[in-house]
């Protein structure tokens, strides 16, 4: 028997934000978001359906520590242990990994996007006996019907090296998937909090693959690749409708990377939603450039209560040297207005520390972003994850200043950019949310509160104090 297992968290590791990363998540204890581990319930269904007996182990939403897990999966006849493993939680998983072989004997098999990279070091770790690359559904379910000496160019196994397989096989047709496996996991504790109005039960939804544009900062098309992979429009709409007939969900929320890149295909799921009977409250993630009135509006109509915008910055030379789309401010402000006024939260990114950027530029898309209006906004530290053209870019020129995995979350400055340092960064990062702060302060009206007036006075001087203090690093850089 085979157990699929999402690891317990690492002992005293609490806190109130999620940590990041294109190349997996990690959600400490004390979260208020609880995602759910979509790829560990893609594998189980497609098991389920070749009728290979295993068992899952989800630790995060059944609240297993180290401890408890150890004991359930000593209970359990298992043969292989297939552990997913990301980025930022890695080095735990592989100690995991150690003390799930010496309590059940068991051979042990890591999976997840960063296996891409850290192949080699999973493979020298004792406990790990095979890694599985790419996508891991229908390879994960030949190596458990055939045991370790299945032959598949996405399993590689120790002392073997992947020469001549240097790109793992993707799913070809999404549409052969089976539904996740929901069922079998605690589907009820998972929580997108205030980003789906704190809606419950709340779900998440793959319904295309891969990237189209190649951002030099992105993991999706290096992980997914870089050709567009979806599901069916009636295949969406019935996976929609199956979790809100037979498991009671109301609310999805859409993982794609990308998921308004084809408006003929988000306005033929929006009809379809609406024709077929889909009452389910639904939240994705997209570029501003695909939106304008019209299609926020459709979706609106079909349930959508939230845009999240990878918008990154806002000056045309650092976009440029990404290979993104410069987008004009204006649009931008057009977009946030048409959804406020369609009832849709809009949710802004931008990255600080890229390449190219300047204090003075960031100060700008600081300023910039905080004036559009958006319900909620996020500044994130330029992060190279492994195998994106911003980690080589970054490694050959030796800015690349902590390598520490558990570091690589979005949140923690890892790297230069050869101009602004990992301080000036970190500085600008906590400017940003300074700003933001100050500006929701500003945006509540409330009455005559003395009490409110004297917070949000501290915050505005803090916030002239953080300013001043960036402007004299801009005159000492020769901005």
């Amino acid at each position: 028997m085979i157990v699929l297992v999402n690891p317990p968290n690492p002992p005293g590791m609490v806190s109130n934000k999620d940590t990041m990363g294109g190349l997996g998540q990690l959600y400490p204890l004390g979260t208020l978001s609880k995602m759910p581990p979509l790829d560990l319930l893609h594998c189980a269904a497609v098991l389920r359906r070749r009728q290979v007996p295993f068992q899952m182990l989800e630790c995060l939403g059944s609240a297993l520590d180290r401890d408890l897990f150890l004991d359930a999966i000593g209970k359990l006849p298992v043969q292989l242990i297939a552990i997913r493993t990301s980025l930022p939680s890695f080095d735990w998983d592989l100690e995991i990994a150690g003390l799930a072989k010496r309590a059940t004997g068991a051979s042990v098999l890591l999976f997840g996007h960063c296996m891409t990279y850290l192949q080699e070091e999973a493979l020298r770790h004792d406990a790990v006996d095979a890694v599985l690359l790419g996508e891991p559904e229908l390879a994960l379910a030949e190596v458990a019907s055939r045991g370790l000496a299945a032959r598949h160019p996405n399993l590689l196994k120790k002392g073997e090296t992947n020469d001549t397989t240097p790109h793992p096989a993707l799913v070809g047709d999404l549409d052969e998937l089976p539904f996740p496996a929901w069922d079998l996991a605690p589907y009820t504790v998972y929580s997108g909090t205030e980003l789906m109005r704190n809606i419950t039960p709340f779900a998440t939804m793959l319904t295309s693959r891969g990237c189209v544009h190649g951002c030099m900062y992105c993991p999706y098309p290096v992980t997914q690749g870089g050709r567009l992979r979806h599901h069916s429009v009636q295949r969406v709409v019935e996976e929609m409708k199956w979790l809100q007939d037979e498991l009671g969900v109301r609310a999805v929320l859409f993982r794609d990377p990308e998921f308004a890149v084809n408006r003929d295909r988000v306005a033929a799921l929006c009809e379809q939603m609406m024709a077929q009977g889909v009452r389910i409250a639904w939240r994705c993630e997209t570029r501003i450039e695909n939106l304008d009135a019209q299609i926020i509006k459709l979706m609106a109509r079909a349930g959508c209560i939230g845009l999240n915008m990878g918008i990154e910055s806002l000056d045309e030379g650092v976009l440029s040297m990404l290979g993104r789309k410069v987008v004009a401010t204006a649009h931008a402000e057009i977009v946030v207005s048409e959804a406020r006024k369609a009832g849709i939260e809009t949710f802004c990114f931008f990255i600080l520390g890229l390449p190219g950027e300047t204090i003075r530029t960031s100060l700008t898309t600081i300023s910039a972003a905080v004036a559009l209006g958006c319900d909620h906004l996020q500044f994130t530290a330029a992060t190279p994850y492994p195998g994106t053209r911003l980690y080589y870019w970054a490694e050959e020129r030796g800015y690349l200043e902590n390598r520490s995995r558990a570091l690589f979350t979005g949140y923690d400055p890892v790297m230069h950019n050869g101009h602004l340092s990992v301080s000036d960064i970190g500085a600008l990062r906590i400017f940003a949310g300074s700003v933001w702060a100050l500006r929701l302060m500003r945006r509540e009206k409330r009455r005559f509160d003395p009490f409110g007036l004297w917070h949000r006075g501290k915050q505005s001087f803090r916030v002239t104090m953080q300013e001043h203090s960036l402007l004299r690093r801009s005159r000492a850089l020769g901005e």
